[in-house]
């Protein structure tokens, strides 16, 4: 965890303590605020909008690099949803058997 928190602190992040110790928290407000087609569409958007404002001076290496990153980006942020769902449906099935195992 020390060398997780050095790392994220290497470049500052606007992370709390609590988004740090319960990420999965922190990503779910994320969809709730932002659909996953919207999120994906938006960062679609961001790309185009790089190669629109880069287009004079950018090469192939660059647009391929950048191309690579926001597909990366689009899985991350399709992770995530994943990731958010299942501990929901974790702490969903965790209520359920407390509710009735007494």
């Amino acid at each position: 965890m020390e060398t997780l928190l050095q790392q994220l602190n290497y470049q500052p992040t606007g992370l709390t303590d609590d988004e740090i110790a319960h990420p999965e928290d922190a990503l779910g407000n994320i969809f709730y605020t932002l659909p996953l087609h919207v999120a994906r569409a938006n960062i679609r958007l961001f790309y185009q909008a790089w190669v629109l404002h880069n287009a004079p001076t950018a090469d192939a290496q660059d647009t391929t690099e950048m191309l690579a990153f926001v597909n990366g980006l689009i899985n991350l942020v399709e992770l995530s949803y994943v990731v958010v769902h299942r501990h929901e449906q974790v702490e969903n099935a965790m209520v359920f058997v407390g509710k009735y195992s007494a």
